[in-house]
């Protein structure tokens, strides 16, 4: 019987985890540099009475204070405002262009389930299919990877190093992506979620935290689509006998932390996705998955107030940075499982 992997428990739990935290409270008492004084004054001058009603009982929701502020601001700042609605708007759908597929999340979640994880948290998308340019460079088995000669067998240090780096990466790339929703959620408002909040008694603050979070149970999905489907050369080892729980943690530890263009057993076969009803659930919930993720993130953002222009700009670009970061390593990570790994 087939067990499931540590990143399957790991992405189960953690996205559970995130659900619940995304529900805390604690709108309207920081707002974005730019803004905050005028925001402020706003507040404390002209909007006092229903800020104080929502303060002393968050349950009448904060839709009356919203209204006050924008009534207060000027016309300049509201034409500002819907600038930016459209450019938040756009962003789910311009991050699927340079965001890490399903499939090879999935890929490399069977080989490096941490490293993966952390893509999943930076890159806040999941991908169906990536525009290709047509010009793509079609390698044969008989050919040399475009890799350099001293990366084909390095030393250890030089393993440790690349491997650090990666993680250094994404790491990063995963705590910008998680820092900028918990900023979208509580330093800004979603008006979206503040008119449900009012009329529907929900929660106010989740949902750019949900937005970003709602994409692992999407490479959840596609990682237990392909762990289902494996080859079956791809486990003889079991043939080999059951290893000891020391042995078995120790070599997981191992190749998580090896690049798969090092690893001395990688799985470099494809995995043969066979007829069959539960694959075929599986695949069109990823896709019916992607694209409730990406209208989902497009009704959210795009309903995003008291946000400047130009700091708009600097957090899509740094969800842009965060994304292209973690689609360069698991390009670097699948082209060294697919071809590299052959020559090891």
């Amino acid at each position: 019987m087939k067990t499931f992997s540590p990143a399957f428990s790991t992405l189960v739990v953690l996205t559970f985890i995130s659900l619940a935290w995304a529900r805390t409270e604690g709108q309207f008492r920081h707002f974005f540099d730019n803004w905050s004084p005028m925001l402020r004054e706003i507040l404390a001058s002209n909007c006092s009475e229903p800020y104080a009603e929502l303060s002393a009982n968050p349950q009448v929701g904060g839709y009356g204070t919203v209204a006050c502020i924008l009534q207060y601001m000027s016309e300049a700042r509201k034409a500002e405002m819907a600038i930016t609605s459209v450019m938040f708007g756009l962003l789910p759908a311009v991050l699927q262009l340079i965001g890490p597929r399903v499939s090879d999340v999935s890929t490399l979640g069977l080989q490096r389930p941490i490293l993966a994880l952390l893509i999943c948290l930076g890159s806040s998308s999941a991908t169906l299919e990536n525009e290709r340019t047509g010009m793509e460079i079609s390698s044969q088995s008989q050919d040399k990877p475009l890799w350099p000669k001293r990366l084909i067998r390095p030393p250890l240090w030089l393993q440790i190093g690349i491997s650090l780096c990666e993680y250094a990466i994404v790491m990063t790339a995963a705590a910008n992506c998680i820092l900028q929703a918990y900023q979208l959620s509580f330093w800004a408002v979603t008006l979206v979620s503040t008119i449900t909040g009012t009329f529907g008694n929900t929660i106010e603050t989740f949902s750019p935290l949900l937005w970003v979070f709602l994409a692992l149970p999407i490479h959840l999905l596609g990682l237990y689509a392909l762990h289902i489907a494996k080859t079956p050369t791809s486990q003889t080892g079991a043939k080999l006998g059951k290893p000891t729980w020391r042995s078995r943690i120790s070599g997981w530890v191992i190749q998580e932390l090896t690049p798969c263009a090092f690893a001395k057993i990688a799985d470099t076969q494809p995995a043969k996705l066979k007829p069959s009803y539960r694959l075929l659930v599986l695949n069109w919930m990823i896709r019916i998955g992607v694209w409730v993720h990406v209208i989902y993130g497009t009704i959210v953002l795009s309903s995003i107030l008291f946000i400047s222009l130009f700091e708009a700009l600097r957090l899509m670009s740094r969800f842009f940075v965060g994304t292209f970061a973690c689609r360069i390593v698991i390009a670097f990570e699948l082209y060294g499982l697919q071809v590299v790994s052959r020559e090891n």
